[in-house]
């Protein structure tokens, strides 16, 4: 909905004093833009579209207050992934001393971008590190049920035969978060490898990555780079029997935990935590080249291959048992 459309219901007095706020807004935002952007033109339409989501916030904020004059909720569910309205939402449940429940919109959960005093993190047992809010400060935090299947078997293959490569996302809105030239060479040594061992390289992309079209420098056939958005993670786990998940850690390795498939994360990069969602006490992380001898391991001896399995299935089963349902919160 339009922030204009949802302010109709608003008394006008509320609706002045929001004007007031976001006109006043206009020189300090400037000021701001000032230091990167030498164009009056291009710096006021930065001003001008912050103003509006400004006004927008606002306008939430009062329209909490007034929705719920009469009797506030017992509980406030937030998504963790800010979308720009988390700030009214907080402030309102603050003032009123109203329970923050924040949920991790992919499982796992970075660091808050906010001040989370009375708000409780939940999050997957495949978590890597203890959350923290904007402050530095630790809020409680607990295992959240992620209603599943885990399976394990203790077949053991003759010969490993397919090894995936998961890959992560390596730009956000086009800013690149990964060195791409030690980055593309990590691939290229990852395939190498693979050719050399005779095993099927699987290759899984997340979809939308710009990645995909320097993928073919590495090595990687154009089927392989082709289809690697293609199917679930599911279907992808169900292909492995052993998995790489390649520099940043994503929550979509979870599905190859779930399926105890042997995972490890070769890296070129020092990670920022926020790039390190699942746990390395479950998923080994070393550089590529100490990664792809302990493969080289995996691959060459099926029952070091099962014992690995065993044990890293076993420690993710515990997390799992120490998970509360969301319910039970509420």
């Amino acid at each position: 909905m339009d922030a204009d459309d949802a302010a109709v219901s608003l008394p006008e007095a509320d609706l002045a004093c929001i004007d007031r706020v976001v006109t006043a807004l206009a020189a300090p935002l400037d000021a701001h833009f000032a230091r990167w952007l030498n164009s009056p033109n291009f710096r006021g339409q930065q001003v001008q579209l912050q103003q509006a989501a400004f006004r927008a916030q606002l306008i939430t904020h009062a329209l909490l207050q007034t929705h719920f004059a009469a009797a506030r909720p017992s509980r406030l569910v937030l998504s963790g992934h800010d979308t720009d309205y988390h700030g009214p939402l907080l402030a309102w449940a603050r003032a009123q001393r109203v329970p923050v429940l924040v949920l991790p919109h992919s499982k796992t959960s970075t660091d808050l971008d906010f001040p989370a005093a009375g708000s409780t993190v939940l999050h997957h047992a495949s978590q890597g590190y203890t959350v923290c809010d904007a402050d530095d400060r630790r809020p409680a935090q607990f295992v959240m049920d992620f209603p599943t299947t885990l399976q394990f078997s203790t077949h053991v293959p003759a010969r490993v035969q397919t090894v995936g490569l998961l890959l992560n996302a390596v730009s956000v809105q086009g800013v690149p978060e990964a060195h791409l030239a030690p980055y593309l060479q990590g691939v290229r040594r990852i395939v190498a490898w693979a050719q050399g061992l005779g095993l099927n390289l699987v290759l899984r992309a997340r979809p939308g990555s710009t990645i995909l079209h320097l993928l073919a420098r590495t090595g990687l056939s154009s089927e392989q780079i082709t289809t690697s958005t293609q199917g679930t993670m599911a279907e992808f786990a169900d292909r492995c029997d052993l998995c790489l998940m390649y520099d940043a850690p994503t929550s979509g390795a979870i599905e190859l935990l779930n399926r105890g498939v042997a995972t490890l994360n070769p890296k070129v990069s020092a990670l920022h935590r926020r790039h390190t969602p699942i746990a390395t006490e479950l998923v080994p992380s070393a550089s590529v080249e100490d990664t792809l001898v302990r493969a080289t391991q995996l691959v060459s001896d099926p029952s070091e291959l099962l014992r690995f399995r065993k044990r890293q299935f076993l420690g993710y089963a515990e997390r799992c048992s120490q998970a509360v349902a969301l319910r039970s919160l509420l």
